[in-house]
């Protein structure tokens, strides 16, 4: 069991990042993480800020995908989001 955890822990730390948003639209629908864009799905990211760290638990930073959720690790929900919106 610790050979799993401790490979779990490098896996997160190599592959995991710290994210931050880099812009979050007044109505929450549109989203900027590293400098990609991305667009809420199902309903706004209410109470997402610029700046609020984040984590991807489906999808890619880089919005080769397309779809993602995201996790805002400062208010605790996640968010639905298109990949690559423009």
């Amino acid at each position: 069991m610790r050979k799993i955890f401790v490979l779990i822990s490098v896996c997160g730390a190599l592959f995991g990042g710290d994210l931050k948003l880099d812009f979050v639209s007044d109505n929450g629908l549109n989203l900027m993480i590293n400098s990609k864009n991305y667009l809420a799905l199902e309903k706004p990211c209410a109470g997402w800020k610029t700046g609020d760290e984040i984590e991807i638990i489906d999808g890619d930073k880089n919005a080769k995908c397309l779809e993602a959720v995201v996790l805002n690790l400062k208010t605790k929900t996640t968010c639905r989001l298109l990949c690559d919106a423009k």
